[in-house]
């Protein structure tokens, strides 16, 4: 349940959130507090305190979903 939302959350260096219930968003919640990039396809939108909301990249096609978030976790390297 959520022990495991957060374990997993934990260990990744970013996210690909598909579709989803309360435990998707749940992760996705836990890595946009820890700072993890999160890519979604078909799942929540949302939008914090202000309209922020901007912490999620949507993407329809799965490969361009894995490229983007490959990019994200690259460019957080070289930071």
């Amino acid at each position: 349940g959520e022990a495991r939302n957060a374990i997993i959350t934990r260990t990744v260096d970013g996210v690909i959130a598909i579709d989803g219930e309360y435990g998707t968003l749940s992760e996705i919640a836990l890595a946009i507090k820890m700072g993890k990039p999160v890519v979604g396809i078909g799942t929540w939108k949302l939008s914090g305190p202000g309209g922020r909301g901007k912490e999620i990249i949507y993407r329809d096609d799965p490969a361009e979903a894995v490229e983007v978030l490959y990019k994200l976790l690259r460019e957080k390297i070289d930071d």
